[in-house]
């Protein structure tokens, strides 16, 4: 079985979380031996895409790629789950002049060229985004 990696962003404090657990689909805070609920609205969960960047750094949902090379070279992407395709995507920050606005599934080989420049939870200016 597959090991899930995430991170959890705090609204409120603004601020990772390190103490959050994930059992039986609730959240929990673990704080020494200690297992305290928490309200599942109060952090944004983000998973790991199984992808590193070029410079071996893990790429999780949320955060935003700068791409150096290939056919995107001088974007920005955004990365993000696809719930109707079940998989993870990049979709260009901004449009271009001409309206068009390019969506990539992710994969080990556009991952590879991009450097991750931010995430949108802590840097909400990087989020631009239209569903």
């Amino acid at each position: 079985m597959r090991e899930n990696h995430f991170k959890a962003w705090d609204k409120e404090l603004k601020r990772w979380r390190t103490d959050i657990a994930l059992i039986g689909g609730a959240v929990w805070a673990v704080q020494g031996t200690q297992l305290n609920s928490i309200e599942q609205d109060s952090v944004d969960l983000v998973f790991y895409i199984g992808l590193s960047d070029k410079n071996g750094k893990g790429i999780y949902e949320e955060d935003v790629l700068a791409w150096n090379g290939g056919i995107g070279d001088g974007h920005e992407y955004h990365v993000f789950w696809s719930k109707e395709d079940a998989g993870f995507y990049l979709i260009m920050t901004k449009r271009e002049s001409s309206g068009y606005r390019s969506s990539i599934r992710t994969s080990r080989e556009y991952c590879e060229e991009c450097e991750i420049i931010g995430n949108c939870l802590e840097n909400p200016e990087l989020n631009q985004r239209k569903e």
